[in-house]
């Protein structure tokens, strides 16, 4: 009977779905038509990415929409109409606004990991100088027995240390 219900409500699902996008696209044509032209480079990262993870849709939409929602609040509270809409997408200043934030994003995408990489290679040398300072200090206080014996275990350098 569990099975029935929840089959039942997916079956709706795709329907309250289509009912509530045309509602807003009823009741505020012009903020869908705002947003779907801005978008347009969030559109092309998702289509462009083919990683699973989608980090370029994810870098070029954030960036894309922090410079689509001053212009989106400006239509909302200001002239709530089709031609406010068009007006906002027909100047160019605004237009360079939303698309280099965009950019930014792309920008983001493009240079944050090699960063990372070479932040993470530096540590990991660090880490490694490190280690052999220590075994280094190790094999001065332990002698020569570490250095033969560096693919065991500590305790089996020391038995083959004491027995004849």
């Amino acid at each position: 009977m569990a099975q029935n219900i929840s089959k039942q409500t997916e079956s709706w699902a795709p329907v309250a779905v289509a009912v509530t996008a045309v509602t807003v696209m009823l009741l505020s044509m012009s903020s869908v038509i705002l947003l779907c032209l801005a978008m347009l480079p969030t559109l092309v990262a998702t289509i462009v990415d083919r990683t699973p993870q989608k980090y370029a849709a994810f870098c070029v939409g954030s960036m894309n929409l922090s410079g689509t929602v001053p212009f989106l609040i400006d239509l909302w509270f200001g002239e709530h109409t089709i031609d406010q809409a068009l007006g906002i997408l027909g100047n160019v200043f605004s237009l360079a606004v939303i698309y280099g934030a965009a950019a930014f994003g792309w920008m983001i995408y493009t240079l944050v990991p090699p960063i990372i990489a070479a932040f993470l290679i530096m540590m990991a040398r660090r880490r490694a100088q490190q280690l052999r300072t220590v075994q280094a200090q190790l094999v001065e206080e332990w002698g020569d027995i570490l250095k033969r014996n560096s693919g065991g275990n500590a305790a089996s350098a020391a038995e083959a240390q004491s027995t004849p």
